[in-house]
């Protein structure tokens, strides 16, 4: 947590970013049973930051993708993309399982079609950090465009 909030107060975005996917990713793995990844689908960092399969990959019960975000003045930004729509949105969601499935790399393609096959248990969070009560905030988003 301490690193996140130097990071922060440093200006450093990628470094504030990079430790936010981390702490989302340990949290993601504290739940017993579970499958935790971080698919990144190009050297740009595009891709889900955390993809969590309840009871594994092969017969996941549900599956939980976190987007990490920075809070900025008590709010979080899920930012429009230029080809895919909102982040964390139905679209944005669709387009980039869309992209892991024709990867080249065959365990991305595969996860890819497992997210495909199972779109129905998806659920959506955003993970985030109050730098000043010093405490993670976790938001469970509904569907949306």
């Amino acid at each position: 947590m301490e690193e996140y909030i130097k990071a922060f107060q440093s200006g450093d975005t990628q470094l504030q970013g990079e430790i936010g996917e981390e702490m989302a990713e340990m949290l993601a793995k504290e739940i017993n049973n579970t499958t935790v990844l971080n698919i990144k689908l190009n050297n740009s960092g595009n891709g889900f930051d955390v993809i969590q399969f309840e009871n594994g990959l092969e017969s996941t019960k549900k599956i939980r993708i976190f987007e990490s975000k920075p809070m900025n003045d008590n709010s979080v930004v899920l930012p429009k993309t230029v080809t895919k729509g909102i982040q964390m949105g139905d679209d944005w969601i669709d387009a980039t399982i869309q992209e892991m499935r024709s990867s080249q790399d065959n365990n991305v393609a595969n996860i890819g079609n497992i997210l495909f096959q199972n779109q129905t248990q998806i659920e959506r969070y955003v993970f985030t950090v109050d730098k000043d009560l010093k405490q993670i905030i976790i938001v469970k988003l509904e569907n949306f465009k």
